[in-house]
């Protein structure tokens, strides 16, 4: 090729003034002509703009509504022209301008017929600096302004603005720009605006606070100074002397500080240390990544965020936080946490802060109520007792024992709460009376411990000798519960063994009233709990009796049974509250697994079949997989057909996080157990499983077969739950065949089975499969209104693995119909939703593909790169061979729109065709126009010959050869 017919790219720093007419679109079209050819003049005349073109050091690029001048002469050049087109406003009041100004990288990309067009941060970013200003406003980045400030020639009035939030998530720090009259030295009402936060926009987890915080002014204020010089600070103390309340209380006044947010992480439910990483992430909204440990998927998502952790009740998991607290300091270096645990963790460079208790006055000591009041612990006791007893007043009458009762309790905020309590049913001065006698008890305890840790056991003691007999069995029982729980949870499991059914509601109702249990109404039904200091005092009393085995056994086979009652529904009509009933037990599930896995590892397999479903649908992936290898490993040998199940359920799971390799291995090794036990649904299953991985992974020839086989025994069995499934998948391999017809008679087949038996799951997912289908077609209409009822029912369900779906289908809809916000809102909120579950292999390379496309269509080529890029690498990663070649075509398209290097495009594209024909695959009849105009685009600009021998080099690449020379590529990120 002749050296005229190259593309050149270089890459260097330039100086961009970004111009934007302010209510351009709202012009008739000929006044949009006539206010273009006028600022076209008004730039050119001015000296700036004409010394730069002279030197060759401009560039002019139209955007459509104004135009950028990159500038490659000193830095003041684009400010100087700003204020000159200023100056030049003055006669035009016609014409309204906003402009932005930055220093930055930029890609100068010339075609062959010598076309420039440029690309890079500089223009981004000087365009989201202009984004920031109303018309008038001259705007420069805060790095643009310190050039200027160091000129002692340049005189401008500077403002600065400060920081907020633009387009993608980029924070830029704003300078306005005025001076003798030009410019608008006004804050830019569109910069007030986006340093609001969105509404909706959540920027922390913290709950709600029911009741009021006293005191702790002195202590918030410390605390804030600790945290402003230390990145793990650790609120240390006994249980219940504050340390939740406390940190919840700095957090949300800190909120407006972390730019990413504040996030509370409530460990006090995990039992099991190796699911800290995994709340933490949850917390945080983090999902994970396919053959990746989700501890590296954490560190990469916390690496450059400006956060609050707030990790709370470590005491019970000190080891495992300890390890990843120390981790996450070492590698993200801008995050901060606020720990709570009663123990230090240990961790290097930890500052430790021991919460006081609350100020009490000194014992015996004469004080008025009107002193006395002042005491934080006073108010807090007077606060409470007004909430049981709204006739209580701290009077010279009540004002001694309510002293005596506080400084008893040694200000301890939970002590005083409980104590407070029972103002229900007796007087102040009874309370300090019997609190008294407690204390006489208490001397013949451990004198090793702390002396608070002794008041908080004097309390609980107190409160707990107070109980009626039935009360104190009922409350050791009770602490089995994890995370809550309902009454029929509690009739089946704590009665018997001396306590009566017809005991549990008044026994229950007694410990709510002493603070003991808490109770909130949750869809007209009434849930329990627990505080976790309160449970462990209970799960101590239990110890005692001897009987911890019996309740923990009941515990176990109330959840299992419960589980198995649920499992059906989780694929007819009621399959949505099966779910949120399953997760509101989430926690007990979790318990009892536990439990089981270590005594009764069959019932624990049990256990895992039903909720595998659950996991599924409600995408608990993660948890669910490891759930599944933990209680087959803890069987052995034995329950072969409850094994063989397991692995493939643990298959599927595998499958939906992207891990095909897995998934094959655990399902294949699940039809082996399978046959042999005699489980001939889940062999069934298991080739359906097999068939559906050959699909997503673009094999159809290995596919048919197995889901061939997995019809022929749901026919047999009568399954029509295999049946549809089946019918499901081969209608996915003809579509990758591009045999719509077929696809669309298989996906209406199984429609009308999920129609009759009421499968509310399988008729949503099918009538995504039958979107898809319109959709590849150009059936807009069709495809619009299938994607949309699927959108309802998955958000219904809340299925997050449909709603993803959806969301892909309506964003193609939007694309093709040239709607380009409305498809980026879908793809972005549907990729939102798949992160949260980790699937790698579907949907979320699926998206980035589309965003890909959308951004070079909009030619926001870095952005449409990198996009493109990650969606080749995770796709090579997981074997997803059908986007292999998506994504390869996109890249094709961009070696030639955005890099100028036909040749290249010319190889990709052939590369392209030789894949698809190689797995079967046709182009979707919505992407043939494109991809044609495409490859025309590129033919038209290279000689026959070197077109010819491009695209017949491409197409004898490998797939793994193609893959590996994109990734090499020069404009890879």
């Amino acid at each position: 090729m002749a050296d005229e017919q190259k593309a050149k790219l270089r890459l260097e720093i330039a100086h961009v003034l970004f111009i934007d007419i302010v209510g351009y679109s709202k012009l008739r079209i000929h006044r949009q002509s006539e206010t273009l050819r006028a600022l076209n003049e008004i730039v050119s005349g001015t000296n700036q703009f004409r010394e730069a073109d002279a030197e060759g050091k401009l560039i002019r690029l139209p955007t459509g509504d104004g135009m950028a001048l990159v500038f490659r002469t000193n830095p003041e050049a684009p400010a100087q022209c700003a204020l000159e087109i200023s100056e030049a406003l003055k006669s035009h009041p016609e014409i309204q301008l906003r402009m932005g100004i930055h220093s930055g990288p930029v890609n100068e990309v010339v075609d062959v017929n010598q076309r420039a067009n440029i690309a890079g941060a500089g223009i981004n970013i000087a365009q989201r600096v202009m984004d920031c200003g109303d018309a008038g406003h001259i705007l420069l980045s805060k790095h643009v302004a310190e050039d200027l400030e160091q000129d002692e020639y340049w005189q401008p009035l500077l403002h600065d603005l400060g920081e907020c939030e633009v387009k993608h998530g980029v924070r830029v720090h704003v300078i306005n720009l005025y001076t003798d009259g030009l410019g608008n030295a006004g804050t830019p009402q569109k910069f007030q605006q986006m340093q609001v936060r969105r509404p909706g926009t959540e920027s922390n987890n913290l709950p709600a606070q029911l009741s009021s915080f006293i005191g702790r002014e002195e202590e918030i204020r410390e605390i804030k100074e600790l945290l402003a010089k230390t990145r793990l600070l650790t609120l240390s103390g006994a249980g219940g002397c504050g340390k939740t309340r406390l940190a919840l209380r700095v957090a949300a006044d800190l909120v407006s500080q972390y730019p990413d947010g504040v996030w509370l992480v409530e460990l006090a439910p995990a039992s099991d240390p190796e699911t800290v990483t995994h709340l933490i992430a949850e917390a945080l909204h983090i999902g994970e990544e396919p053959k990746r440990a989700l501890l590296e998927t954490l560190i990469d998502a916390l690496r450059s965020k400006r956060l609050l952790l707030a990790l709370d009740n470590c005491e019970h998991l000190l080891d495992a936080c300890a390890r990843l607290v120390g981790t996450l300091l070492k590698t993200c270096s801008t995050l901060q946490i606020l720990a709570t645990s009663r123990e230090a963790l240990g961790v290097a460079g930890e500052t430790i802060w021991q919460v006081p208790s609350l100020a009490t006055p000194d014992q015996g000591a004469m004080i008025s109520p009107e002193s006395l009041s002042r005491f934080e612990a006073i108010q807090l006791f007077t606060d409470r007792a007004m909430a049981v007893q709204p006739r209580f007043a701290l009077t010279s009458a009540t004002a001694p024992a309510v002293a005596q009762i506080c400084s008893r309790l040694d200000g301890i905020p939970l002590a005083i709460e409980l104590a407070a309590a029972r103002m229900s049913a007796l007087s102040a001065a009874q309370i300090a009376e019997r609190l008294q006698e407690s204390f006489d008890l208490l001397a013949h305890g451990k004198r090793t411990a702390l002396p608070r840790h002794q008041t908080l056991r004097a309390a609980m003691d107190w409160s707990y000798a107070l109980l009626t007999e039935p009360e104190r069995m009922l409350f050791q029982r009770l602490a089995v519960f994890a995370g809550g729980f309902c009454l029929e949870a509690v009739e089946n499991i704590c009665a018997g063994d001396g306590l009566q059914h017809d005991q549990i509601l008044d026994s229950l109702t007694g410990l709510v009233e002493k603070s003991l249990v808490l109770v909130r109404e949750n869809d007209g039904r009434m849930r329990y709990r627990m505080l976790e200091p309160i449970r462990q005092y209970g799960q101590e009393r239990l110890a005692e009796t001897g009987a911890v085995a019996v309740a923990r056994g009941r515990h176990v086979h109330y959840f299992l049974r419960l589980a198995q009652q649920i499992e059906p529904r989780l694929l007819g009509p009621e399959q949505q509250e099966g779910l949120d009933e399953l997760e509101s037990e989430h926690a007990n599930l979790f318990a009892a697994l536990a439990w089981a896995g270590q005594h009764e590892p069959a019932a624990a397999l049990k256990l895992a079949n039903a909720l595998g479903w659950f996991w599924e649908k409600r995408g608990f992936l993660a948890e669910g997989r490891e759930w599944f290898m933990r209680t087959i490993a803890q069987c052995g040998g034995t329950a072969a057909d409850l094994r063989g199940e397991a692995f493939v359920r643990a298959g599927r799971l595998a499958c939906w996080q992207g891990d095909y390799d897995h998934a094959v291995a655990l399902t294949e090794q699940g039809v082996r157990v399978c046959e042999e036990s005699g489980n001939r649904r889940w062999a069934g299953m298991a080739l359906n499983n097999l068939g559906g991985i050959a699909a997503y992974r673009g094999e159809p020839d290995r596919a048919v077969p197995f889901c061939e086989q997995s019809l022929v025994v749901g026919k047999e069995l009568g399954d029509d739950d295999l049946i549809w499934r089946s019918l499901a998948d081969l209608a996915v391999v003809a579509f990758v065949q591009g045999d719509y017809d077929r696809a669309r008679h298989r996906t209406e087949e199984a429609m009308q089975i999920s129609r009759q038996r009421g499968y509310q799951e399988a008729g949503m997912l099918l009538l995504r499969n039958l979107g898809d289908i319109e959709c590849a077609c150009a059936n807009t209409q069709k495809a619009a209104s299938c994607y949309e009822q699927t959108l309802a029912l998955a958000r219904k369900l809340g299925h997050k693995r449909a709603i993803a779906g959806a969301l892909d289908g309506l964003g193609k809809v939007a694309f093709d119909r040239g709607d380009y916000a409305a498809a980026r809102a879908f793809y972005k909120e549907g990729l939102q939703a798949v992160n949260e579950m980790g699937h790698k292999s579907l949907f979320a390379i699926t998206l980035n593909i589309n965003l890909a496309e959308l951004a070079a269509e909009e030619r926001e080529f870095d952005e449409a790169r990198r996009l493109c890029m990650i969606a080749l690498r995770d796709s090579h990663q997981v074997g997803d061979k059908e986007s292999i070649p998506a994504a390869l075509s996109t890249f094709a398209w961009l070696c030639f729109a955005s890099a100028g290097q036909p040749e290249a495009a010319a190889q990709l594209f052939g590369a392209v065709e030789g894949i698809r024909e190689s797995f079967g695959m046709t182009l979707p009849p919505r992407e043939v126009g494109r991809h044609q105009r495409r490859i025309g685009a590129v033919r038209e600009v290279l000689p026959q010959e070197v077109f010819t021998g491009a695209w017949a080099r491409g197409k004898a690449m490998s797939i793994d050869e193609a893959i590996a020379s994109t990734l090499e590529s020069q404009l890879c990120p």
